[in-house]
């Protein structure tokens, strides 16, 4: 049970961090550089009071409800695994989507002969940026709710 709470506790903070991370990018259009072991702002342990929170909520509905938020047969386990699940897609799929649609844009740009094309990938950052993040999120909801529904149905 330590080990399952552990790793719960290490996802949640990698989950705000990255989250984090793209917040910071979409309100400022700016990636700061990060530390990555430390409590001060940028650091992956930066949130450990809504970690903190969020672990004891769900300490506490175990303990005083005896919900086990990781055996699957509950409403408390289905949740953070749906949560956990839709976040981690999404953060894989954004990457995955941005890194794809840049090397499209560089073969188009070899493909159209442009000299340089540093530059003129770069002003096409904010499009890829924001047609990456919606299709991260399309692809994590339809994930999801197929593990959801194929979950209810013993597929």
């Amino acid at each position: 049970m330590i080990f399952e709470y552990f790793t719960f506790t290490l996802l949640l903070f990698f989950m705000a961090f990255f989250l984090d991370i793209f917040y910071q990018y979409f309100r400022y259009k700016v990636i700061q550089p990060r530390k990555m072991l430390t409590v001060q702002k940028g650091g992956l342990f930066e949130h450990y009071i809504i970690v903190g929170i969020i672990l004891a909520g769900v300490a506490l509905l175990h303990i005083g409800f005896e919900l086990n938020p990781f055996d699957g047969s509950n409403w408390l386990s289905i949740v953070l695994q749906s949560v956990s699940t839709f976040v981690v897609t999404l953060l894989f799929t954004l990457f995955l989507s941005v890194f794809l649609i840049y090397i499209g844009l560089y073969i188009y740009a070899a493909y159209k002969k442009i000299e340089n094309p540093g530059p003129y990938v770069q002003t096409k950052a904010q499009v890829v940026l924001k047609i990456a993040f919606i299709t991260a999120i399309i692809i994590s909801l339809a994930l999801v709710i197929f593990g959801l529904v194929a979950g209810n149905n013993g597929v």
